[in-house]
């Protein structure tokens, strides 16, 4: 598998942290993340990520600015909701999205009727 690049964006330190460092001990994974608006956005501009991964606590217009302003950067970019839980759930849902797209078996929308 090609080595990932994830933009991580949060509104928890402490989670944002944790979650960072798990992601980063995986393999091929590089994982860079923020908790602030500006930041994301500049990140995204720097870097051709594969996977946004939005932490709880974004708010839905934010959440709906981010979508739209990433797609039109980047169509093919991956947007995934991470309302938390373990990153073991996170990381198969990445690795399935990833291997799925890798054998042109599948198309992902994280949400085809969101803005």
């Amino acid at each position: 598998m090609k080595k990932l690049t994830l933009l991580v964006i949060g509104r928890h330190d402490l989670i944002l942290d944790l979650l960072l460092n798990q992601l980063n001990q995986i393999e091929n994974w590089e994982a860079i993340g923020t908790l602030e608006d500006e930041k994301a956005i500049e990140l995204f501009h720097q870097y051709k990520f594969d996977f946004v991964v939005l932490g709880s606590g974004i708010p839905q217009e934010t959440q709906a600015k981010y979508r739209k302003l990433f797609r039109l950067q980047n169509p093919h970019v991956n947007i995934i909701q991470h309302a938390g839980g373990t990153s073991d759930k996170l990381e198969f849902h990445i690795r399935n999205i990833a291997e799925n797209q890798q054998n042109g078996s599948l198309n992902v929308l994280d949400n085809p009727f969101q803005v």
